[in-house]
């Protein structure tokens, strides 16, 4: 790797650490290039910014998040409906076991949910969200052929949801008052209840009769990603009061 190289993955790890440390509007230009040890101009030479910095970090956490968490597609729809959906949950599980590894991403997005900046809407509204499409091809397989695409939508944020609070608040799990053991036993026993959950859920849906749910937030190239944002803040501050 050229010594260019080796600098702008050392400002994207230091970048990543300061970022959920001190959030984007907090997080110091000065700090990030002192850990890199470069000089100061080196953000806008090697990214264009530290907004373009944010928007590579932000990437990367996803990108990190989605290979923790995703299935194989093709396995995903051979398995029986019931068994997609705890294979599903228990891949939504999976980064409790990888805490340590994936903490500065967790904290990254724990922090955008409660007060989401700018840039990431715009960044949610402009990637696509493998978790979301992959809860929304489980979804399918409860719901008749008319439901519309903002009901399918509405039961595939939610079913993409069900680990988030523990994924995001896994430092607080074994601490006062829940002092759960975060351990593969406990990760096992969460997979499986939460399965079982959404599993009665998904089947209490099959045979509602469609909605006909409409709502310009969840209609369009980006809505669905805007609504699932919205949706993450709004889990987010219910456990925050």
């Amino acid at each position: 790797m050229t010594q260019a190289g080796v600098t702008r993955q050392a400002l994207l790890h230091h970048a990543t650490d300061v970022f959920a440390k001190s959030g984007y509007e907090l997080a110091s230009v000065r700090e990030i290039t002192s850990r890199a040890g470069a000089n100061l101009a080196a953000i806008n030479y090697h990214f264009g910014g530290k907004e373009a910095l944010y928007r590579e970090v932000l990437s990367l956490a996803l990108a990190a998040l989605s290979e923790a968490s995703l299935l194989d597609d093709e396995a995903l729809d051979r398995a029986p409906r019931e068994e997609a959906v705890r294979l599903f949950i228990r891949r939504q599980v999976a980064p409790l076991l990888r805490y340590a590894e994936l903490s500065r991403y967790l904290r990254i997005f724990a922090r955008e949910a409660l007060s989401p900046t700018r840039i990431y809407s715009a960044f949610l509204a402009e990637e696509k969200l493998p978790v979301l499409a992959q809860a929304e091809r489980i979804v399918r397989r409860f719901r008749s052929a008319d439901a519309s695409r903002a009901d399918i939508l509405v039961a595939a944020i939610w079913l993409s949801q069900q680990a988030a609070p523990f994924i995001r608040h896994c430092e607080s799990l074994s601490r006062q008052l829940l002092r759960f053991e975060v351990d593969a036993p406990f990760v096992d026993r969460l997979a499986a209840d939460l399965g079982a959950m959404a599993i009665a859920g998904l089947t209490a849906l099959e045979n509602q009769q469609p909605t006909g749910l409409r709502r310009s937030g969840l209609n369009g190239r980006d809505g669905g990603a805007r609504y699932f944002a919205g949706a993450v803040q709004a889990t987010e501050l219910s456990l925050k009061t």
